[in-house]
């Protein structure tokens, strides 16, 4: 977990999957940004519902889910 969130610090990274569409011809689906997010959100909030969350704590996930 601790490197985990060491690693999770970076906050300017971006998902490259170009390599995967060169070599599977993986066709990316319309709107999977949104539906990516849309995702996240849920999965957050089950992650919520299950740990909990501390008062005045940000977790990684919420941080992952704020939007830019």
């Amino acid at each position: 977990m601790k490197q985990w969130h060491t690693r999770s610090r970076h906050t300017d990274w971006q998902c490259d999957i170009s390599w995967a569409i060169r070599t599977y011809s993986v066709v990316p689906i319309r709107d999977g940004e949104t539906l990516a997010r849309e995702l996240n959100r849920k999965f957050v909030r089950q992650a919520q519902t299950r740990v909990g969350v501390r008062a005045g704590h940000i977790t990684h996930i919420e941080h992952l889910t704020r939007e830019r």
